[in-house]
Parts: C-alpha cells; structure tokens; sequence
C-alpha cells in the first residue's frame, strides 16, 4: 500500500501540471499542454512502481 506522504506528493503534483497545462493551453500552445497531460496521466494509479 502506497503511504500517505506518497499519495498526497502525486496529488500535488498532478495538480500542478494540470495549472501549467491550462496555461499553456490558454497561452495558445496547445499542443504542449496536451503533451503534458498526457505524462501526467501515465503516473501509476497504485501504489506499486511508484
């Protein structure tokens, strides 16, 4: 099971990525912006291989 301190680190930053996804979207760089959402989706959804 994937510890606390560990769950809330990749909440963070998911959140992250998706603020600076959005401005790069809003920024006309759209492209980038999927592109970076698209890694920050391919984060494990469990605890194992983080």
């Amino acid at each position: 099971m994937q510890s606390r301190a560990g769950l809330i680190a990749r909440v963070r930053m998911s959140l992250q990525a998706r603020r600076v996804a959005n401005a790069l979207w809003n920024q006309g760089c759209k492209v980038l912006a999927l592109v970076l959402q698209s890694r920050v989706s391919e984060l494990p959804k469990s605890g194992r291989g983080y």
